[in-house]
């Protein structure tokens, strides 16, 4: 779907980010109109699987461009949970600041200015990760 407001053109692309026909398409898309200014994803994966999902994407961005991610944390106790179980599953029992600095980490270098907020939409398991792509000494246009 494509929307236009004051002269900006806004591309809703539906798709699983996971699917690599998805990705072909997406590069394709960058090849024929230039790279994506905003990457907005609101997926249901922990942390560490939506950054691991999204970092192929970067390089679709232009630098400069925002990165919205809302970040899911499943649980209610994170800390007491993970003294609890000492062997607990992955985002269970997690420190969410541990998991953010994580996060933050695997998205470099092609993301800086990484920021976490709790905006009024988001629940009590979840946080609004805010980024900045950032220009990569070996960074082109990657090719359809």
């Amino acid at each position: 779907t494509t929307t236009t407001t004051r002269g900006a053109a806004v591309h809703h692309l539906r798709c699983r980010v996971e699917d690599p026909a998805a990705q072909a398409a997406l590069r394709s898309r960058v090849h024929a109109r230039g790279r994506f200014h905003l990457l907005t994803c609101d997926l249901n994966h922990h942390p560490l699987q939506a950054a691991a999902l999204l970092r192929p994407l970067l390089p679709l961005l232009a630098p400069g461009a925002g990165v919205v991610l809302t970040l899911k944390f499943f649980g209610r106790n994170y800390r007491g949970a993970l003294k609890a179980r000492k062997h607990s599953a992955r985002g269970h029992g997690e420190d969410k600041g541990t998991v953010l600095q994580e996060v933050a980490a695997q998205l470099a270098p092609l993301a800086g200015d990484v920021r976490c907020v709790w905006l009024l939409a988001n629940t009590a398991y979840e946080r609004t990760l805010l980024a900045t792509r950032t220009e990569a000494d070996d960074d082109h246009p990657p090719s359809p």
